[in-house]
């Protein structure tokens, strides 16, 4: 997954989640993301049972790119 940069619009994922049953391992796999996750780290801005909003709060100079697992307990 690929965050552009210069914007806090929120990236969506699409997986299937089960209702309050699951986590996100996310590894930054750039050096814009591994930078950004010291000082401005991914949120989530929204889910539901079919996708999930990834976003930084703040605007990074940068893309930042992330592989992004889903773990389901």
């Amino acid at each position: 997954m690929t965050i552009p940069a210069n914007s806090t619009v929120g990236t969506t994922l699409k997986f299937t989640l089960p209702e309050n049953r699951w986590n996100l391992d996310i590894i930054p796999v750039n050096r814009a993301a591994r930078k950004a996750e010291k000082e401005n780290p991914l949120k989530i801005l929204k889910s539901d049972l079919n996708s999930v909003q990834l976003y930084h709060e703040e605007a990074t100079n940068s893309p930042t790119e992330y592989k992004v697992r889903v773990i389901y307990k």
